[in-house]
């Protein structure tokens, strides 16, 4: 044991016969393992106690206890500092845990969340141990310095891994949960950070982080201003110049303000952003119906089956006067040389007396408009003759019926005319033996009932010497055919479409029918929308897969779809195809093969599956308008047969080319 100049290292006295052994406090150098006895010691020695201050009265009871030194005062004491005592002391406590004294952040159980036990540096509280090197266990966080940074924290769009996954922004790169919503532009809809986005004079953006953190946008969008006639896309949604500084929202010079008189009675009106158009009521847009008939010998009467009649564009805000003229008088006399529609209607009967047998050419006037139409006078010992089948043919499903019309060249006499019926050969289907076209009608309705089996039917009316025929093909089939398809439009393809129609004679459970899109460049599915979300389509309904926008346009009853994109949801041909499939059955419904053929394509449930039926359709998508089935509905197994062109798309109604 060694002794220094300041201290003893032990000190005796025999006192009173008692022995009592006075000790320093005695500290142990860092490394050393030395003692050393206070200063002081000796002053004090027989003192009351026979103790001094900074000793204590060592005894078998009361015995030295080593104390660690706690510098950061954080509980834990420094195992390579210490010193001797029987009574604890300032600035020292019992237990030497810490791996780090100079940090009062550094101590066992500092990240409780990740450790409750190891020796953790937490700098930032968050109860996440430091993730880097030094005197303590390595921990989960990855930035200590800040707490809103740590495994539990939810990854916000700020260009900071926030919850420590080692990359981020996470959520908002491709493959993320979030996406941009597409801003003033909605092809940009779906993009994720880092993407190229915006238009117009927004036109190179990037996708980036937009305040908050929660959200997406894109970084030229601060180049947005109020839209201006410049030819420019000055407000970034993709359209230029749509709000003009015309009175109609337009930038061309109007000829006339929307509101300014014009025509007999009208007034001027925007027919778009950059065009008027007079609206006026006062302007003859219709005479007829053409032919219309009226007997020898009637004076100041309307025409049959229907009446003559003028119509004008709109409701007159006063009487107008219509002349209306023969050209030959000796037939057909106009009674009144005309005929006033009355103030707020926009329509009127035309009187006339049928002098003699023929037909004669009546013309309407008003404001430089002449309009014409045919009235045939007729007597009634004339012979009637039937003059048409409407229509001339049609495609009929078994077991169903089907309405036909028979039409006589004059209204029929008083008592009515019998039209008989026959079927050749009498075997696919039946019809009533007659039909009566009642007095001063010209037409007249009966049903056909097509049988259980396939085959064409030759129907023939006759009156008289005179007939007419129409051609019955009963079909079998049915259930769900693609109806019309329009996949290309001018521009960006925001109005595309897929119409489904049901010719059947049920309704059809759409549980596990769906409709799958297919690329013709590799045969694999590029999209499957399953068709449960209707239900059913009952019979002579129209389901329409489309965008948003087209789908404003059909009429209201229509069952409908929504495509999950605003545009660009079916790829342009050369070739593609569409599907209905039945996903439970593992059966192919129908199929469009467009643009050329497809006749292995690759349908999960299916296999290998053709989508040309017979020879493979020409007829494509140019612009305007749509593929459709003609006649509508029919599916005859032959696309080249069935399919047509028609620059008039009709979705969620009947095609009519």
């Amino acid at each position: 044991m060694t002794i220094g100049r300041n201290c003893l290292a032990s000190f005796f006295l025999l006192f009173l016969g008692m022995s009592v052994l006075l000790i320093p406090r005695m500290s142990h150098a860092s490394g050393t393992g030395a003692r050393g006895i206070d200063h002081g010691l000796l002053s004090g020695i027989f003192a009351d106690g026979f103790e001094s201050e900074g000793t204590c009265a060592w005894s078998v009871t009361n015995p030295l206890i080593v104390f660690y030194q706690d510098s950061d005062g954080d509980g834990f004491g420094d195992p390579t500092e210490s010193l001797e005592d029987c009574e604890p002391l300032a600035g020292f406590v019992s237990n030497n845990e810490d791996c780090d004294d100079s940090s009062n952040r550094t101590f066992p159980g500092a990240a409780p969340i990740d450790s409750p036990d190891l020796c953790m540096k937490d700098f930032d509280e968050d109860g996440y141990g430091d993730d880097g090197s030094g005197p303590f266990e390595p921990g989960t966080d990855c930035n200590d310095l800040i707490a809103a940074i740590n495994p539990g924290e939810t990854d916000i769009c700020d260009d900071v891994d926030n919850d420590c996954s080692g990359v981020a922004d996470q959520d908002f790169l491709p493959g993320g949960s979030v996406t941009y919503d597409g801003g003033p532009y909605p092809p940009d809809a779906g993009l994720a950070k880092g993407d190229s986005c915006g238009t117009g004079d927004c036109a190179g953006g990037l996708v980036i982080c937009d305040l908050g953190g929660s959200s997406l946008t894109c970084s030229t969008l601060v180049n947005i201003n109020p839209e201006v006639c410049d030819g420019a896309d000055n407000d970034c949604d993709g359209s230029v110049d749509e709000e003009g500084s015309n009175a109609c929202g337009g930038c061309a010079t109007l000829p006339a303000d929307p509101g300014d008189p014009c025509g007999t009675c009208g007034v001027y009106e925007c027919f778009d952003q950059d065009t008027v158009y007079c609206n006026d009521p006062c302007t003859l847009v219709d005479f007829g119906p053409v032919p219309s008939f009226i007997g020898e010998g009637q004076t100041a009467v309307n025409t049959i089956p229907d009446p003559l009649v003028v119509t004008l564009a709109g409701p007159v805000p006063s009487n107008t006067f219509v002349t209306v003229t023969s050209i030959n008088p000796s037939i057909v006399d106009v009674f009144g040389g005309g005929v006033t529609v009355l103030q707020g209607t926009n329509s009127a009967q035309v009187l006339l007396s049928g002098v003699s047998p023929g037909t004669v050419n009546l013309t309407a006037s008003l404001a430089g408009i002449d309009l014409h139409a045919d009235v045939r006078v007729f007597g009634d010992a004339e012979l009637r003759h039937v003059v048409a089948l409407v229509p001339a043919e049609a495609w009929i499903q078994i077991s169903t019926t089907f309405q036909f019309d028979v039409v006589l060249d004059l209204p029929a006499a008083i008592g009515g005319s019998t039209v008989d019926l026959s079927l050749d050969p009498n075997t696919f289907g039946t019809v009533q033996p007659n039909v009566v076209v009642m007095a001063d009608e010209i037409s007249a309705s009966f049903d056909f009932s097509a049988g259980p089996v396939a085959g064409t039917e030759l129907l023939t009316a006759s009156l008289g010497p005179s007939n007419a025929s129409a051609t019955i093909n009963v079909i079998s089939g049915g259930g769900l055919v693609i109806n019309e398809v329009d996949y290309d439009q001018p521009g960006t393809d925001s109005l595309e479409f897929v119409e489904i129609y049901n010719p059947g004679s049920a309704s059809v459970n759409l549980t596990d029918i769906s409709l799958v899109r297919i690329n013709g460049d590799n045969n694999a599915e590029y999209g499957r929308i399953p068709l449960s979300p209707v239900s059913s389509l009952g019979f002579g309904e129209y389901l329409v897969i489309g965008s948003s926008a087209l789908l404003s346009t059909v009429p209201p009853s229509t069952k409908t779809i929504t495509f999950a994109l605003a545009s660009n949801n079916l790829q342009n041909g050369a070739p593609d195809g569409l599907a209905i499939i039945d996903e439970a059955s593992s059966a192919l419904i129908d199929a469009l093969s467009y643009e050329g053929e497809i006749t292995a394509a690759d349908i999960a449930g299916l296999g290998p599956t053709n989508l040309v039926e017979g020879v493979a359709t020409t007829a494509s998508d140019t612009g305007d308008g749509s593929l459709i089935r003609s006649p509508n509905g029919i599916d005859t197994d032959n696309a080249a047969s069935d399919w047509v062109f028609d620059p008039i798309s009709t979705p969620g109604a009947e095609n009519t080319p």
